[in-house]
């Protein structure tokens, strides 16, 4: 797979979870490439894109962590039925740690508004989401265009694709069947002694 792999997190409440969270919001959509923060358009990585999505997300990391907590919740309440029906030290232990887990989360999200811990997330994510910068576009005889890539041996249009990691995007549609008389005449007055270049 082209996408950095991102190592789990063995707490929901750390910054390596947050940039797991960040990854599944993402949908593979968003890396950084070249420096920045990029996120793909459809045709290209845009760093302009890729900075305000990054930053967007990590500012509303508290409302997705809130988002998980009825199902901490719910596993409370399974866990206080279990208590009720079968009772025991073991019963009584989980529901000890699903309240736990509840109050940590709620303590981290809360923590996650502070700057620090937004730092602290994005910088972990920098790490996880980095590719190499020598891997950018690194098929010198792909043309990125505006309606897909043309791979320049060929001559033939190609689907966008976001593992050609292409940071650039030309605004001309490729037409296969375009003429360009007056520069195959500048070509002609150029090599006119070789004919064949």
């Amino acid at each position: 797979d082209w996408f950095p792999v991102v190592p789990p997190a063995t707490s929901m409440c750390s910054h390596q979870a947050n940039a797991h969270r960040l990854r599944k919001e993402s949908k593979k959509s968003l890396l950084f490439l070249g420096g920045r923060w990029r996120m793909f358009t459809g045709t290209h990585w845009s760093a302009t894109e890729g900075e305000r999505a990054a930053w967007e997300f990590i500012a509303w990391l508290p409302k997705r962590i809130e988002a998980e907590l009825p199902a901490l919740v719910k596993d409370i309440e399974e866990a206080v039925w279990a208590v009720m029906q079968i009772g025991g030290d073991d019963a009584k232990e989980h529901l000890k740690q699903c309240r736990e887990a509840l109050k940590h989360r709620i303590a981290w999200k809360v923590s996650c508004e502070m700057r620090v811990h937004q730092a602290a997330t994005e910088a972990m994510a920098r790490a996880l989401f980095s590719v190499p910068v020598e891997r950018i576009g690194a098929d010198p005889y792909l043309w990125n265009c505006a309606n897909g890539a043309v791979d320049l041996r060929t001559g033939q249009l190609r689907p966008h694709r976001r593992s050609d990691l292409m940071i650039q995007c030309s605004p001309v549609a490729f037409d296969p069947a375009a003429q360009a008389p007056r520069f195959e005449r500048f070509l002609g007055e150029v090599f006119e002694a070789t004919p064949d270049v």
